[in-house]
């Protein structure tokens, strides 16, 4: 079984900076509704599963039962919230030690101009082999 001992999450959510150290095999998650909890969760699956651009879709997913967002708007709720505000680009980085094989995660976010060729939510599902219902039109971007 794996075991991460350190961990640190930048610019992932909500979160600047959060950095967990000491962890032991059981580790608790305690807060108020809202904390993030749910978020650190997240970025674990992420980094456990950095290659699986699928479990990246099924994790942005579950956040878009709470919520009708389209693919992309749910891939970019990963990226840091307050990167609307500075440019149209967002990046993550997610670092661990431990007994696993990857040590750095990083992604980045960034919306392409209007003049790119855009995708439908049901073409990205093909490519993944993913079961979509409804067609929408998702604006383009880049992950």
């Amino acid at each position: 079984m794996y075991h991460l001992t350190h961990i640190n999450i930048h610019q992932f959510r909500g979160f600047r900076h959060l950095n967990f150290e000491n962890l032991g095999r059981v580790n608790l998650l305690v807060g108020m509704n809202n904390a993030g909890k749910t978020s650190v969760l997240e970025a674990l699956s992420l980094y456990c599963c950095s290659f699986d651009l699928k479990e990246w879709v099924a994790t942005a997913s579950r956040r878009r039962i709470r919520q009708p967002l389209s693919l992309i708007e749910s891939l970019k709720w990963f990226f840091p919230q307050q990167y609307h505000q500075d440019d149209r680009r967002g990046e993550i980085q997610i670092e661990a030690q431990g007994h696993f094989e990857v040590r750095e995660v990083r992604a980045s976010f960034e919306e392409l101009s209007a003049n790119q060729p855009t995708m439908t939510s049901s073409t990205i599902a093909s490519e993944l082999d993913f079961d979509q219902d409804n067609e929408e039109l998702v604006q383009g971007a880049e992950i």
